[in-house]
């Protein structure tokens, strides 16, 4: 899906796919496009309080301004803090599934020193190598913890957060 709406085609087949902070928005802006075009609706800052199910099948759900939005299907983009959600969604019966978790972390480290690391040449890469990558990874507890991004040869992009 990310490739249909920008990524580049490498993700389909590297081992170790890497959007970019960097390309992410513009992707998601040609996700968001997409649903729209193909007639869905999206609403920010919007919750979901119910959903109305009929013989087994989801007929509507019901945001917190008390408005019914008729559907057949809908992506709930919960982010985090979304326990009443789950509640909801299990005391409707309505089936999800816990997909397997692993904790990730972003390691940053200079680009130069993590080349010389894995190329074994403190002289630099050279013309003809990429950017090396890296990764850590352990398991606690029998759950995985590994370092998902370290933009190889990217940019990092500041956030700012409420």
């Amino acid at each position: 899906m990310f490739h249909a709406h920008g990524a580049e085609v490498a993700i389909l087949y590297e081992a170790y796919p890497h959007i970019g902070t960097n390309e992410l928005p513009k992707i998601i802006k040609n996700i968001r496009q997409a649903i729209l075009n193909y007639g869905g609706e999206i609403r920010f800052q919007t919750k979901v309080v119910d959903f109305l199910v009929l013989d087994d099948q989801l007929k509507s759900v019901i945001t917190q301004f008390g408005d019914v939005i008729d559907a057949w299907a809908v992506i709930l983009a919960t982010a985090h803090s979304a326990r009443d959600l789950f509640a909801l969604l299990k005391a409707k019966n309505i089936a999800i599934e816990a997909k397997p978790f692993a904790m990730g972390v972003r390691a940053e480290h200079p680009q130069a020193l993590i080349d010389s690391i894995q190329y074994y040449n403190t002289s630099g890469r050279g013309a003809y190598l990429p950017p090396a990558a890296y990764s850590l990874v352990t398991q606690i507890d029998g759950r995985g913890v590994y370092s998902f991004c370290m933009c190889p040869g990217g940019i990092f992009v500041p956030a700012a957060t409420a």
